[in-house]
């Protein structure tokens, strides 16, 4: 049994595999250790390795929505979700796994535990996103932005040169008073520090992971104070430039669905959504230079927070 803390939550993960549970101990690594906790866990995941003919049923199922080889379904008393050969069944407080082989487990364990931990979060008036939250200077900034556009390389940067990182992939938000919250969550195994996983591109290369993590993340609940929209951008180095409101919406809606594999963000993250829109925001070229890269995001998010500190 593993038993960790995430976002105020005491996560226990359990499995007869030794596999899936070393496959558990990965994804949550990061997380802090709560083994000694007398505290009752908040969320409950429950990992099975059985055939295919013993998974449960998903006759009577509704399909919400499907991409590739993933499917959310609407079940009683939860949601169900599909990866691959491997499935789960999601409840309010607590996820069990089906897989078919350990091969499925070690390729889908990350996917169903940010999804089952997502789910809690919706449950409990909190919005996953699929997004980084970074601190330069006590400053702490969401960026937001496709997959590969550059939300790890950013991290890694900031790490690099000293900043605080709480996420570089999904953090979970809220809104108290009209002011924005964030809150890393776990990751899946980080960067090799030997080349720190970049590309051709300068991006980081996610094909090249390992098990150690390449930058801690910082623990908490962080107010949210600017956003950055990152893109791709055609010159050598990073550079900033202004990014009206609408496109803040249209990128957090996006980052919501992808963190949820499902286009529910407008009914469920109003509050959210409001306050976003209400912070200074910055849009942020990355530049195609990969030996100057690091150093010139840097710059660029250093620079976006001396803009952001004297917006009104």
């Amino acid at each position: 049994m593993i038993r960790v803390l995430v976002a105020g939550w005491v996560v226990e993960c359990r499995s007869s595999s030794p596999e899936v549970m070393a496959e558990f101990g990965r994804v949550l690594g990061p997380a802090p250790d709560v083994t000694d906790f007398d505290r009752p866990a908040d969320v409950v995941m429950e990992a099975f390795l059985q055939p295919s003919e013993t998974m449960p049923s998903r006759d009577d199922w509704v399909l919400i929505e499907e991409e590739g080889s993933i499917a959310l379904w609407a079940a009683p008393g939860g949601a169900g979700l599909t990866l691959g050969n491997a499935q789960a069944t999601l409840l309010s407080a607590s996820a069990a796994f089906w897989f078919n082989d350990e091969e499925a487990a070690h390729r889908s364990v990350h996917s169903f535990v940010t999804a089952a931990i997502n789910h809690v979060a919706r449950v409990r008036g909190l919005v996953p996103a699929h997004s980084a939250l970074i601190g330069v200077e006590g400053v702490w900034l969401l960026l937001l932005g496709s997959s590969g556009v550059g939300k790890s390389t950013s991290c890694l940067a900031a790490s690099t040169a000293g900043h605080g990182v709480a996420s570089d992939d999904t953090c979970l938000l809220r809104c108290d008073d009209g002011r924005l919250f964030g809150h890393g969550l776990p990751r899946a195994p980080s960067l090799p520090k030997a080349d720190h996983g970049l590309d051709d591109g300068g991006s980081v290369d996610y094909r090249a992971r390992t098990s150690e993590p390449d930058f801690p993340l910082v623990q908490g609940w962080h107010e949210i104070v600017g956003v950055l929209v990152l893109s791709h951008g055609e010159a050598p180095l990073t550079t900033l430039g202004s990014v009206p409101a609408m496109r803040v919406i249209e990128a957090l809606t996006e980052s919501v669905a992808g963190a949820l594999s499902v286009d529910v963000v407008v009914d469920d993250a109003p509050n959210v959504l409001r306050a976003a829109t209400k912070l200074p925001a910055r849009s942020l070229a990355l530049g195609s230079d990969a030996s100057q890269r690091l150093a010139s995001i840097d710059d660029a998010l250093r620079a976006a927070v001396a803009e952001i500190r004297t917006a009104p």
